[in-house]
């Protein structure tokens, strides 16, 4: 019996409870984001609203001119492909047949330019300092025992 909250005087809204009429509704109280001015569209923190927004500050990429292609910082759009601003091999001539360090083209392949161990001589056989060329194969060059008369067996020495 003196429990009904209406009786004892705690009806939400008569006895102060109610969110609303306590000052504790976010409303009402002032703690809606909106109210206070803390809701992001409603502070202008929202990035479209504030202008922070990089198309409605003029930041978009294309507009503002941060794009790539629309800054000029696009390596093709700039020159800085290699091939439009000359740092390509072949069109800043650093390709070695463009270039002349090519060794064919600057009569420097190994065969013409005499550098070929065959071509330059430098071929063990070709510059006779193959051992069997040269004379130098125990066999030919006679320091075979056998062929020297070294052969213990030859010489009877057994």
């Amino acid at each position: 019996v003196g429990t009904d909250p209406e009786a004892l005087g705690m009806d939400p809204k008569v006895a102060g409870t109610d969110p609303k009429a306590m000052g504790t509704d976010p409303e009402a109280a002032g703690t809606d984001p909106e109210v206070l001015g803390t809701d992001p569209k409603a502070m202008g923190t929202d990035s479209k609203v504030a202008g922070t927004d990089p198309k409605a500050l003029g930041m978009d990429t294309e507009a503002a001119g941060t794009d790539p292609e629309a800054a000029g910082t696009d390596p093709k759009a700039v020159g800085t492909n290699p091939k439009v601003v000359g740092t390509d091999p072949e069109a800043v001539g650093t390709d070695p047949k463009v270039a002349g360090t090519d060794p064919e083209a600057l009569g420097m392949d190994t065969e013409a330019a005499g550098t070929d161990p065959e071509g330059a001589g430098t071929d063990p056989k070709a510059m006779g300092t193959d051992p069997k060329v040269a004379g130098m194969d125990p066999k030919v060059a006679e320091t075979d025992p056998k062929a020297l008369g070294t052969n213990p067996e030859a010489l009877g020495t057994d």
